[in-house]
């Protein structure tokens, strides 16, 4: 019973994006029950997901703006609810001028937390650099502003 609760707090920790937070969860609900192959399995995929991000952001701040999103996308393949890593690889692909996977990636992002705001002013600024879309990028823009 204990190691239920300790699973369902490392899905909060996950969601709210707290990485190391929901490290130490997954270790401790290891410690808890160490014969539960679930808790072994949420446990590795956690650690993947927080390696995936931290060597995202070190690729993002040397500037390796593609490699970097690699990095989040081999996250997201295990945990592809992760609004962070979709916001973060959109970054990148704003830094590579890919406006329309920058776009893509912070729909996915808003989908999984719609008030997330740094996503919706990367979309709107996405939006506004596609030529075809300018109206719906000042659209999203003034949405977020007087939201």
């Amino acid at each position: 019973m204990l190691c239920q609760s300790r699973l369902a707090f490392l899905n909060i920790m996950i969601g709210l994006c707290r990485f190391e937070a929901a490290v130490a969860a997954a270790e401790k609900a290891r410690d808890l029950d160490p014969r539960n192959a679930e808790v072994g399995m949420i446990l590795n995929n956690v650690r993947l997901v927080a390696k995936a991000r931290a060597q995202g952001n070190d690729l993002f701040k040397a500037a390796k703006f593609s490699d970097a999103s690699i990095a989040y996308g081999e996250g997201l393949k295990y945990d592809p609810t992760n609004s962070v890593l979709h916001c973060n690889r959109a970054a990148c692909w704003s830094k590579l001028e890919k406006w329309e996977k920058a776009v893509n990636d912070c729909n996915e992002a808003l989908r999984i937390q719609p008030n997330y705001t740094k996503a919706l002013l990367r979309r709107a600024s996405s939006y506004a650099k596609v030529s075809n879309q300018h109206e719906q990028g000042c659209f999203w823009f003034l949405n977020v502003l007087f939201h």
